[in-house]
């Protein structure tokens, strides 16, 4: 390291327990900021699962970090509500954990050298209290959907000297104007993502399925947010080929109502039409079986999974919802439903299956127009930036 370069010092403070597009989104930014000379990046974890991920294959630094108490966060910004019993249980755990938590995320930073503390989720308030409190400076990535209120969007922008929104949704729900306020999408790794890398007929054999069959994939789990349920009951208004390839966060029956929900819509549409796959290191090759991805999002969301099937040239269906559709161009990218409903969704879907043509030629203009707005490179050297610049 060249002696007149003077390093940043920056330690990023992440959120999660499960694998999902907030921790890849960083360590592919990560990989990229950790050859700038100009930063020295370190990542605190609570969840050991998450420090194994980030060391995985890189060079990533890792601590371990106390518990932030994201539950409270979740509540503040709009993201869980007070709507049952659990909820409440859960209010009043966090509530218990509260001054544990803070004492020992105060010492944890004050024991730290570094003079930045860059958040990597909008959920992190009790972990911004603490990092004020020990004097350190704060960036703030909102990685979350634009449902927030006025309350928890002011904190953030007086709190913070700088705020990375992943999309002009979060940008304009965090104070737009605001020259401190800037917009990084969330990176796809483009050269994993290659559909010149994959064969179609390989990856349908790995996860079973037949090469007659129309496969739709749908990435994000059993999430009400994202969809699931309308995505197995569009199965019922589309031929018995077409299956359904479900990655993510799988179902539990009997963990909540719509859980539940969805287990009923198996009954109805055949459980054999429906494939879980659980959550996956290496997607990639889900996107390389499948004909479309489906992204029926119900709450504003910045739609990762559409960037990364325009990057393995596949067409896209979403419903019209900030934050998603703006990025689909309908007809052009892919096709975007108005009503969000498991029959409409069906009939975008068959109007790609009964033209294989025209799908092609989507997910090609969503290679060539899309993808390069979401290269790991670029993100990463952005997000840089912004703390260079903070």
């Amino acid at each position: 390291m060249s002696g007149n370069i003077k390093t940043r010092e920056v330690l990023i403070v992440h959120h999660g327990n499960i694998l999902g597009g907030a921790p890849v989104s960083l360590k592919e930014q990560a990989r990229v900021m950790q050859n700038d000379d100009r930063l020295d990046i370190t990542i605190a974890c609570h969840a050991q699962v998450m420090r194994d991920f980030f060391e995985e294959d890189t060079s990533l630094k890792t601590l371990p970090f106390p518990d932030p108490i994201t539950y409270l966060g979740k509540l503040f910004i709009g993201h869980s509500h007070l709507n049952s019993f659990a909820a409440l249980r859960a209010l009043a755990e966090a509530f218990l954990r509260l001054p544990l938590s803070l004492v020992q995320q105060i010492r944890f930073f004050r024991k730290r050298r570094e003079a930045m503390v860059h958040l990597n989720s909008a959920t992190l308030f009790v972990t911004a209290i603490a990092a004020k409190l020990a004097g350190k400076k704060i960036t703030w990535h909102v990685r979350e959907a634009a449902l927030r209120p006025r309350p928890a969007g002011a904190m953030i922008r007086s709190w913070a000297s700088m705020v990375v929104a992943i999309s002009e949704i979060e940008a304009k729900s965090l104070g737009g104007a605001d020259q401190r306020v800037r917009v990084v999408y969330n990176p796809v790794n483009l050269q994993r993502f290659d559909p010149k890398a994959f064969k179609r007929e390989t990856e349908r054999q790995r996860w079973g399925l037949s090469k007659n069959a129309t496969v739709i994939l749908l990435v994000g789990g059993v999430s009400e947010r994202k969809g699931a349920l309308e995505s197995v009951l569009c199965l019922e208004h589309l031929p018995d080929s077409a299956v359904l390839l479900v990655a993510g966060p799988p179902l539990e029956p009997g963990k909540n109502r719509y859980h539940d929900r969805v287990q009923e819509a198996l009954h109805r549409v055949g459980k054999h039409r429906v494939h879980f796959t659980g959550i996956l290191k290496e997607p990639e090759g889900l996107f390389a079986a499948a004909d479309l991805l489906v992204f029926p999002g119900k709450t504003p969301h910045f739609a990762r999974p559409i960037f990364e099937a325009w990057a393995m040239a596949l067409p896209v269906v979403v419903f019209r919802m900030e934050g998603i559709s703006q990025h689909v161009e309908h007809g052009t990218h892919g096709l975007v439903v108005e009503e969000h409903a498991p029959k409409p969704l069906a009939e975008a879907i068959l109007k790609i299956f009964n033209d294989p043509g025209f799908g092609r030629t989507m997910g090609k203009n969503g290679l060539r127009d899309k993808a390069p707005l979401v290269d790991a490179e670029e993100s990463g050297r952005s997000l840089a930036q912004v703390l260079l610049d903070a």
